[in-house]
């Protein structure tokens, strides 16, 4: 920066130096005086009257100190004393100080009026790359200084966070700046400034920050005092960007591990919060949202479901329709992830967008039913991004829509369901996005992950498949088959053991019977379908001689007897639920039969039990095969026929009574 008046730096310095000019001109009756204070840096001319060329002249100078130069000079003076002589030097050297101090504060001020980062607000997102810090730096040094920095290295704990050089000097940089802060590393902090044949170096170290600045050429010492506030300054703002950086880290990780808390508890959501952020984010650049306001609508589309950590497990994973008390309690979630936000600082103000993003615009949301425009901005965006993403993903419980069809559903519920101006906006975003594609896999291990997809579909107690993956298996996997053999067991009189030896004892039988099972027909699938009753669905045939081995097994390890029936069905023609409710149905008449067979074998000698289909069921005194038909009873529960008796030769006790 060129300075061609002394006005520029002080008006009190300029007017002091004219009267100074003018009382000298006075007393030695100098046609003309000048004063100028030269350097090869300021280039400082001050100018007083009209220039004369005259060859005659006195030089009286000071040059206690090299960066300031003083010297006057007297055009056609007469003959000075000596005594006027010291008098006007003891003047030109208070002169010298007065404009060293002078400039030292002006350049202060000049600094500080015009620093690049003045208007930088570290408590907000700073857009701005240390090389372009560096390149407004040098050329603010340029234009002050007059003197070319080559490079600037910023370390954090003693690592390289930034260098900024020209491609030649970068190694020149890096080798001062490790020289430098070696000197001060055992100090807590410190300054050098030093000058190396042509480069001159300033550094700078505060505590886990360290800055080097490095000159081609020697700057005039009148500047160390700015260079020394760049440094201090410079200092300021690349720790505030760290600590943005550092805070802006922190909240990111934290909003990982909350994804990650509810991916570890809800493996049929894994992804869908990074989904609804990306659409969230991309129809609020279509609503022209700035960039700030997009970083909090992401922060908030990640989190908007964190409430759901809170839901029972054996609701949140349940596949197929909710019931409506669980539904109820499912909606609470919404609550839930308010309240868990509204206790971190950086995202209480996202707390409301959270809690009514299941809102809808006719008002009939949860969980307070409020409508239109007293949703929240975020919240209705999010209701988009959520249902969208929610469409395009497959459940265990429902199919997935295809994108066109996803696009038409939210069109359908513009001023229903969703605010009708944003889904305006929305549409063509959503029609040209793809779908997103979650860019990671997750860290829950597959043991963990198959044990939580099967948390509805396996009995705790026994490890058999339940009623719940019997519907599902038939559904999607027995439908393919042809014939499947059916095999259902239960054990004998299970409800007297329970009763003689407690339901622990009984619940050890449960078990039991299933291992035994599982080890008997590896390969088949073995469903609890009831109390004591497991069904073994087969695609092989199962023969008599697998039937003896599983009853001498079970009689072997547990010493108890089974009931067994084995049929044969085509699912393709067969309904499942009608062959459990047959099996159940039989079991129960097989019960009433029993007690039919204890009854009756007190009053007569021969006695003998047939289901419905004339099997045996119980007999005693008789042989099978010399019973006739014809002499069957019809044996009924409810009006319904469940099976036939023969009876003969009552007991003489019985016939006295």
């Amino acid at each position: 920066m060129k300075i061609t008046s002394f006005s520029q730096i002080d008006k009190e310095l300029d007017n002091f130096l004219m009267d100074f000019v003018f009382f000298t001109k006075l007393i030695t009756g100098a046609k003309l005086c000048k004063l100028a204070i030269t350097n090869n840096v300021l280039n400082v001319v001050y100018q007083s009257g009209i220039e004369c060329f005259s060859d005659r002249f006195v030089t009286i100078s000071t040059k206690e100190r090299a960066h300031i130069n003083c010297t006057l000079f007297i055009f056609e003076p007469f003959n000075l004393s000596t005594s006027l002589q010291l008098h006007i030097k003891t003047e030109l050297e208070i002169i010298r100080k007065l404009i060293e101090s002078k400039l030292k504060l002006f350049f202060r001020n000049e600094w500080q009026k015009k620093t690049f980062f003045i208007n930088v607000n570290i408590d907000k997102n700073i857009n701005i790359s240390f090389s372009d810090i560096c390149d407004i730096l040098r050329d603010y040094i340029n234009q002050f200084i007059d003197i070319d920095l080559i490079g600037v290295s910023y370390l954090y704990n003693e690592k390289e966070e930034y260098c900024f050089a020209k491609d030649e000097y970068k190694e020149t940089i890096r080798f001062f700046s490790k020289t430098a802060f070696l000197s001060l590393k055992n100090k807590s902090h410190g300054t050098i400034v030093k000058k190396y044949s042509d480069y001159y170096m300033f550094a700078r170290k505060l505590p886990q920050q360290f800055i080097c600045f490095l000159f081609r050429g020697e700057p005039h010492p009148i500047y160390s005092v700015s260079i020394s506030l760049m440094l201090n300054e410079l200092l300021m703002l690349l720790n505030g960007i760290k600590w943005i950086e550092t805070k802006n880290e922190s909240i990111e990780n934290l909003i990982t591990s909350f994804i990650s808390s509810l991916e570890a508890k809800d493996v049929y959501t894994r992804g869908h919060s990074e989904s609804v952020a990306f659409y969230a984010c991309e129809i609020g650049k279509a609503l022209n949202l700035t960039s700030s306001e997009i970083n909090l609508l992401k922060t908030a589309s990640l989190l908007h479901d964190i409430g759901k950590v809170g839901i029972p497990d054996y609701i949140l994973l349940k596949p197929g329709r909710l019931s409506s008390t669980e539904f109820e309690i499912v909606k609470l979630h919404t609550v839930i992830g308010a309240e868990i936000i509204s206790k971190v600082k950086e995202f209480a103000s996202l707390s409301d967008v959270i809690k009514y993003h299941h809102e809808r615009w006719d008002g009939t949301g949860y969980p307070e039913g409020i409508g239109g425009e007293d949703i929240p901005f975020f919240s209705r965006i999010i209701s988009i991004a959520d249902s969208y993403d929610a469409m395009l993903a497959e459940r265990i419980y429902k199919r997935c829509k295809n994108k066109e069809e996803a696009i038409l559903e939210i069109e359908g519920c513009a001023g229903s369901q969703f605010d009708p101006d944003i889904v305006k906006r929305a549409l063509p975003v959503l029609r040209d996005l793809s779908i997103y594609q979650v860019p990671f896999h997750s860290f829950v291990p597959p043991a963990v992950e198959e044990a939580r997809k099967t948390y509805h579909y396996r009995d705790i107690l026994t490890g058999a498949r339940n009623i719940n993956a019997l519907a599902k298996d038939i559904e999607f996997i027995y439908k393919t088959c042809g014939n499947l053999y059916f095999l259902l067991v239960d054990i004998k009189q299970f409800y007297f053991h329970n009763i003689s030896e407690g339901f622990l004892a009984g619940n050890e039988y449960l078990k039991n019977l299933s291992k035994i099972l599982q080890e008997q027909f590896a390969g088949c699938s073995i469903y609890r379908i009831g109390g004591d009753e497991f069904l073994v669905i087969s695609e092989e045939s199962i023969d008599k001689i697998r039937i003896e081995k599983l009853k001498n097994e079970i009689k072997r390890q547990m010493n108890i007897e089974i009931n067994y029936e084995i049929h044969k069905y085509n699912l393709q023609c067969a309904n499942i639920q009608e062959i459990v409710k047959y099996f159940r149905l039989q079991k129960y008449y097989r019960s009433i039969l029993r007690n039919y067979f204890e009854i009756l074998k007190k009053f007569y000698e021969k006695i003998a039990i047939f289901d419905k289909e004339l099997k045996p069921l119980y007999y005693q005194g008789v042989k099978i095969d010399l019973i006739e038909k014809n002499t069957l009873k019809v044996l009924f529960y409810n009006e319904e026929k469940i099976g036939y008796v023969y009876t003969d030769k009552p007991k003489q006790q019985n016939e006295e009574k």
